[in-house]
């Protein structure tokens, strides 16, 4: 192996180990739950290093930072970094409207890039608000901003909901 490889280990809980405890609670309590570690997070969280600042009902905050191994290789983030914790935050901020056993799956993703996220240029925030919660459908907005409050991206999502 060259000085020039690196490697990255990414551990992760069984996604199933907590679904079942995380579908018998009203939303709001899981997404608490995964954001202070009671329920476990994500596979795609744990990869990419995204981590739950806050929730409450109808607005979430998560946080990361870009990391070299977030890279597209031209020394910038890769746009799916952008896209990927839009739609964390936007999911999060639905789910926690969601009564307990349902949940809501993306349909439609929409980003708007404005400035480019930087490796090295510190911590980026993504807040999901809820714009409306139906019975059957679901959208949401989230914006992620750096360490400053300067908008990077912008984006919504449209969910279908499921029930039991």
């Amino acid at each position: 192996m060259s000085d020039a490889t690196r490697t990255r280990t990414v551990t992760w809980e069984d996604p199933d180990a907590g679904l079942l405890k995380a579908l018998s609670m009203e939303g709001i309590d899981a997404v608490k739950a995964m954001l202070s570690g009671e329920l476990p997070a994500a596979p795609m969280s744990r990869l990419l290093g995204i981590r739950g600042v806050e929730a409450e009902k109808g607005r979430v905050v998560v946080a990361l930072e870009p990391a070299e191994y977030h890279g597209n290789g031209t020394g910038g983030v890769h746009g799916g970094l952008a896209a990927s914790l839009i739609d964390s935050a936007a999911w999060l901020a639905l789910h926690t409207e969601m009564p307990a056993g349902a949940f809501c799956s993306t349909l439609q993703l929409n980003i708007h890039y404005v400035r480019p996220l930087r490796i090295g240029g510190g911590e980026v925030f993504a807040e999901g608000r809820v714009l409306y919660c139906g019975r059957t459908t679901a959208t949401a907005e989230a914006r992620i901003t750096d360490e400053r409050g300067k908008i990077l991206a912008h984006g919504t999502t449209h969910c279908t909901v499921l029930r039991p």
